[in-house]
């Protein structure tokens, strides 16, 4: 009876400990980072964690401040007339159980304005989410969201130029050519994430400012209003 007592302990004990491993928070939780408003695989969300440690994500500015996307269209440029017309598409991304705008806007040079051969290219991605602490978590999860090894990731974005004064937190990443730049910042509740390439990469950081001006210059919105506004057609500007 004793031996049998002793082995049905040892299975609750390993069924136990079973359970434990399944439900336990990802190994992120050892860089100080546990997304709250994602669900992300475990392996992602680790990497996210070391980049959210070199980063510095635990004193990023989180205002509790909500914005609606700001309007896109060609009279963001000096030159409108050096890009063709925008192609947008929307689809969702969820925070939680709610579905949230994730828009994406692509320019190409305009016609007789095609300097080079290369795909000359500007794609601006814009996602709403319900607040600063869920943009933040969505910024870091797609940076992370990628094919290099993670001491590669996090020795690139540590290294990377932090543009000042643009955002809450922004992060650019160029090629060594200049033909390649990437660069992706929130504000409030709103991720920015933009890459110009070729002849209209010199347009990413110009652009990201003027979208943040604008955005600033908008009015604040209760959460209430915002989820509203989701999935509705916005004018161009």
């Amino acid at each position: 009876m004793t031996q049998k007592r002793i082995l049905v302990s040892s299975a609750a004990g390993l069924l136990a400990c079973s359970l434990l491993a399944q439900t336990a928070p990802p190994e992120a939780s050892r860089y100080g980072f546990r997304p709250e408003t994602l669900a992300v695989e475990p392996y992602l969300a680790e990497r996210a964690g070391a980049l959210a440690a070199v980063l510095g994500f635990d004193s990023w500015p989180r205002p509790a401040e909500l914005y609606g996307a700001p309007a896109v269209g060609r009279l963001l440029f000096d030159e409108p007339a050096r890009f063709s017309e925008e192609v947008r598409s929307c689809t969702t991304v969820r925070f939680g159980q709610e579905p949230w705008d994730h828009c994406v806007w692509s320019w190409k040079p305009g016609a007789g304005k095609r300097e080079r051969s290369a795909p000359d290219s500007l794609d601006l991605e814009i996602i709403v989410t319900p607040s600063s602490r869920a943009a933040q978590e969505f910024l870091l999860t797609t940076l992370a969201d990628n094919m290099m090894d993670t001491a590669t990731l996090v020795k690139l974005y540590g290294e990377a130029p932090k543009p000042a004064g643009l955002g809450d937190v922004a992060v650019l990443v160029e090629s060594r050519d200049g033909q390649d730049v990437r660069l992706s910042f929130t504000r409030a509740n709103l991720v920015f994430r933009l890459r110009g390439y070729g002849a209209l990469s010199d347009e990413v950081l110009p652009l990201a400012r003027r979208l943040d001006e604008r955005l600033l210059s908008q009015q604040l919105l209760p959460l209430d209003q915002l989820r509203s506004q989701q999935a509705k057609p916005r004018p161009p500007g």
